[in-house]
């Protein structure tokens, strides 16, 4: 659950950032750290993949820890 919740948090930082870049007329958020420049759209980029992937993954792991269904149609007979 926490990295569907994560990657739920990228997601919608990733979509605050994209809207703060192109309605703001002079600033921009761009990572700049570490000796790389990052563009606007990179910076985009790089926050709405990794909100995707921690959801993806957030996801499968859910999926994981579900029971499996069972064969039996709603009457309780075998449909196989």
């Amino acid at each position: 659950m926490g990295a569907f919740v994560t990657g739920l948090l990228f997601l919608l930082v990733g979509a605050g950032v994209y809207v703060f870049n192109t309605e703001s007329p002079g600033s921009k958020v761009t990572f700049s750290r570490f000796g790389l420049e990052i563009g606007e759209t990179e910076t985009v980029a790089i926050l709405l993949g990794l909100g995707l992937f921690f959801t993806a993954l957030g996801a499968w792991r859910w999926l994981q820890n579900q029971e499996p269904l069972d064969d039996e149609g709603p009457g309780g007979e075998d449909t196989a």
